[in-house]
């Protein structure tokens, strides 16, 4: 009688342990599953980093060839809200646009007399180059209406002259340095 409860548990155990190692085995085959991995996305970005007191519109200008000069037809904008704390601006061309030069102007708040950048990320695909706020002299002209403080992470916006008007028009545009990172860093 024990010999035959002793079979009958025996048998029990095995067919309760070959569920298991069935189940085991099913779990590391979905474990094993290839994933696809996304798309890498094919838009361009740029982030700016900083401070921007005012309520606000920033542009950014963008060409496709080295002759092709800023025109209103490929910009991209943003609006914000102005806040005393540091934030994130991001602006995105179209899919697929990838740009040769930019141009950033600043917005026409004219309340907006000053802005504070720390950083301004360009980005596409999986690379990214990241310009401290200090350097963008470096990789950017600046017009008439801005200039860069002693900190060389505020710029101060004045009205300039053109064409015989005061204006508030702040904005940088791309210098070689600029268009050598779009060629080759992304």
């Amino acid at each position: 009688m024990i010999k035959k409860l002793s079979l009958i548990f025996g048998l029990i155990f095995l067919i309760g342990c070959k569920d298991n190692s069935t189940k085991i085995a099913e779990d590391t085959k979905i474990d094993s599953e290839i994933i696809e991995k996304p798309k890498q996305e094919e838009t361009f970005k740029l982030k700016l980093k900083g401070v921007f007191n005012k309520d606000d519109k920033f542009a950014m200008f963008y060409t496709e060839s080295e002759l092709e000069k800023f025109n209103p037809k490929k910009v991209v904008t943003t609006r914000f809200i102005g806040s005393e704390e540091i934030q994130e601006i991001n602006l995105e061309a179209p899919s697929k646009v990838y740009p040769m030069n930019i141009m950033l102007d600043f917005g026409s708040n004219k309340e907006q007399t000053s802005i504070k950048i720390y950083e301004c990320i360009l980005k596409y695909k999986n690379k990214s180059f990241k310009i401290k706020g200090g350097d963008l002299k470096t990789y950017f002209n600046f017009n008439e209406g801005i200039k860069m403080q002693l900190d060389s992470l505020t710029f101060n916006f004045d009205l300039f002259k053109f064409h015989g008007k005061e204006v508030h028009n702040p904005y940088i545009i791309g210098k070689k340095k600029l268009t050598e990172v779009l060629d080759f860093e992304l």
